[in-house]
């Protein structure tokens, strides 16, 4: 019997310490996307989720990652137009990817299960990336965009980048009438 409870254990600690190995973390970044004419500008060598090892559709980012948010509004409303990340900078040679999913937090939507549009990484080195954003129209959704790249060549793994936005409904943060 005392054999059995210290291999139990034994195995429950294993098990446990194999979970927290896989776990991964991610913050994203603030203020949250708004759409139009928004055009945000970042930089993913100067920061970004270092710790994300695989992101919802199961890619492996090569370099750090970025993580950008917003929340879907409570009534009915339609995203349209596209997300675009653009390589910028003299002669830019990072080649940029990015993926759409959502969930209760940065660190849940990593799941696949939660994987809204998968990975766009066709354009190369020193192109934009573009994702639609039809279809994501989920009341009083949280949805988060990795930006990252999935290139093994040293000088495509980060870089600077301007981001543009499509409409996004979006809810109602704060209101007030003076």
């Amino acid at each position: 019997m005392k054999k059995i409870l210290l291999a139990s254990a034994g195995l429950l600690m294993m098990l446990s310490a194999s979970g927290s190995l896989l776990a991964q973390t991610c913050t994203a970044v603030s203020p949250d996307l708004v759409s139009g004419s928004n055009t945000v500008t970042g930089n993913t060598c100067t920061g970004g989720d270092a710790s994300i090892g695989t992101v919802c559709d199961g890619n492996n980012p090569t370099g750090p990652t970025i993580v950008y948010t917003w929340q879907h509004g409570t009534t009915a409303g339609t995203a349209s137009g596209n997300i675009a990340v653009t390589p910028t900078g003299v002669g830019p040679t990072y080649n940029p990817a990015m993926v759409i999913a959502s969930g209760a937090d940065c660190t849940t939507a990593l799941n696949a299960a939660f994987c809204d549009v998968s990975v766009a990484d066709t354009a190369g080195a020193g192109a934009a990336e573009s994702i639609s954003l039809t279809g994501l129209n989920g009341s009083n959704t949280r949805y988060f965009m990795f930006v990252f790249s999935l290139s093994s060549v040293a000088n495509q793994k980060c870089g600077p980048y301007s981001l543009t936005v499509g409409t996004l409904p979006v809810k109602l943060q704060n209101f007030s009438i003076n």
